[in-house]
C-alpha cells in the first residue's frame, strides 16, 4: 500500500491494478504484461512488477495512478518470475524466478547487477533488509538463505522442515511462513546449527501464502489458505 487508501495488486489478467478504497474502485492500471503479474512491489512512488512472463517492469505512480507505460522493462530471466522487492529509494530491485534464481538489478540504469543461484528449487519469497545491504529468500525446498548484496555470498542458510511460501526481514530477524500454517520468527544474530525458530505460533491449519509487517514493527499481518479457496487473515500485535 503506497498511502493509507491506495492498494496496487497483480492479476491473472497480466494487469497491474491501482485500487481505491475510500472510492470502492479502480483507479489505475498498467497492462504490458504477457502473462500473469505474480508479484508487485512499491517504494517511493514506484511500482515494480513481476510476471510469468518473465519480465520486471517498474512503473510510475502518480496521484494513485500508474503512467500508461512502464520506465523499464527488464528481460534477463528465462523462467517464470515468482516474487520481486525493492528498496526504500527506489534504486535496488531484486527478482526471483521458479529456476530458484534471483537477479539483483539497479533501477537508476536498468541494468543487471548480479545474478545468484539461490535454491535449487522456485523461490517463493524475497526480501531486502531496511538497509538493503543483504537479502533473504525463502523456497519450496524448505530453506531460507541471506545473501550479501554487493558479493552474491550466501551468509545464512536454515533448513525449516517445510515449504515456504513467504518472508519478511528487517535485517536482524526473519519471518517465514509456508506449509505448517504457523509464522516463524528467526534471529539472524544468534541462529545456531541447532536451526530452530526463536518463535513459532500456533498453527492455523492450512497455508499460510504471504506475511505482512506494519512499518512500525507493532503489527503483522499473515494470508490464509482454506480449502474452499478462500482466505482468510490473521492479525499478530508486538509484545
Amino acid at each position: 500500500m503506497p498511502d493509507s487508501n491506495t492498494v496496487v495488486v497483480g492479476s491473472w489478467d497480466n494487469s497491474v491494478y491501482v485500487y481505491s478504497i475510500s472510492q470502492g474502485a479502480i483507479v489505475g492500471e498498467g497492462r504490458t504484461h504477457e502473462d500473469a503479474v505474480s508479484s508487485v512491489a512499491l517504494s517511493e512512488g514506484r511500482v515494480l512488477s513481476g510476471s510469468w512472463d518473465g519480465c520486471v517492469k517498474l512503473w510510475q505512480l502518480r496521484q494513485s495512478r500508474l503512467d500508461p507505460r512502464p520506465l523499464l522493462d527488464l528481460y534477463d530471466h528465462e523462467h517464470p518470475i515468482m516474487c520481486v522487492c525493492m528498496d526504500a529509494t527506489s534504486r535496488l530491485a531484486c527478482s526471483a524466478s521458479q529456476d530458484g534464481v534471483v537477479i539483483l538489478w539497479d533501477l537508476r540504469t536498468g541494468t543487471r547487477q548480479r545474478t545468484i543461484k539461490a535454491h535449487k528449487r522456485e523461490v517463493t519469497g524475497i526480501a531486502l533488509s531496511n538497509t538493503g545491504y543483504d537479502v533473504t529468500t525463502v523456497s519450496s525446498d524448505g530453506r531460507v538463505k541471506m545473501f550479501d548484496v554487493t558479493k552474491g555470498d550466501c551468509f545464512l542458510d536454515i533448513n525449516t522442515g517445510e515449504a515456504l511460501s513467504c518472508v519478511r526481514t528487517d535485517g536482524d530477524v526473519i519471518f517465514t511462513a509456508g506449509e505448517s500454517g504457523c509464522v516463524k520468527l528467526w534471529d539472524v544474530n544468534h541462529q545456531d546449527s541447532e536451526e530452530k525458530a526463536r518463535i513459532c505460533t500456533n498453527s492455523f491449519g492450512h497455508k499460510l501464502a504471504g506475511v505482512s509487517l506494519s512499518r512500525d514493527g507493532e503489527w503483522m499481518a499473515a494470508g490464509i489458505e482454506n480449502e474452499s479457496g478462500t482466505g482468510d487473515l490473521g492479525i499478530f500485535k508486538s509484545i
